[in-house]
């Protein structure tokens, strides 16, 4: 994973699941800059993001009217 603006900089940790939620959590070596992009590449992923919640979707939530 890495910052948009310093794509050099891997921010990637580790990761861990959860399997009752059936969550990917991705740990980053520091605290994320809130306001800055980054990206998350998903080595060999081959199949569609989709908005229907199951398997790797696409979702976003509203947190004081801005949509994230």
């Amino acid at each position: 994973m890495t910052r948009d603006n310093s794509p050099s900089t891997n921010v990637y940790s580790d990761r861990s699941f959860d399997d009752e939620r059936q969550f990917l959590i991705v740990h980053t070596s520091g605290q994320m800059v809130v306001g800055q992009n980054y990206t998350l590449t998903i080595p060999n992923f081959r199949g569609p993001l989709k908005p229907d919640l199951a398997g790797l979707y696409l979702s976003s939530y509203t947190r004081n009217n801005t949509t994230m």
